[in-house]
């Protein structure tokens, strides 16, 4: 390779890590995912069978409502739903 090959190479890596980190950082929200089937319900919220809408793929989500965990005095998330905490 020559050395503008590799630069450019660089600078197209470079770009493509910057846009993974962008992909990281943002919010994820209930409303960019298309609910499929409710699976359950439990004392911290719903569990549905969701399709993101932006790459289609098929995951669970828990939906977990804030105001109910703040009148339970549960302000801190439970130890299950830490492990949940990861989309996809």
């Amino acid at each position: 390779m020559s050395a503008e090959q590799i630069a450019a190479a660089w600078e197209q890596y470079k770009e493509q890590r910057a846009a993974q980190s962008r992909r990281r950082r943002t919010r994820i929200r209930f409303s960019q995912f298309t609910v499929l089937s409710k699976i359950g319900q439990g004392g911290y919220g719903q569990v549905f069978l969701t399709r993101k809408t932006d790459t289609g793929e098929v995951c669970a989500v828990k939906r977990m409502a804030k105001a109910a965990l703040a009148r339970r005095g549960a302000v801190r998330l439970p130890p299950a739903a830490v492990h949940e905490a990861h989309v996809c």
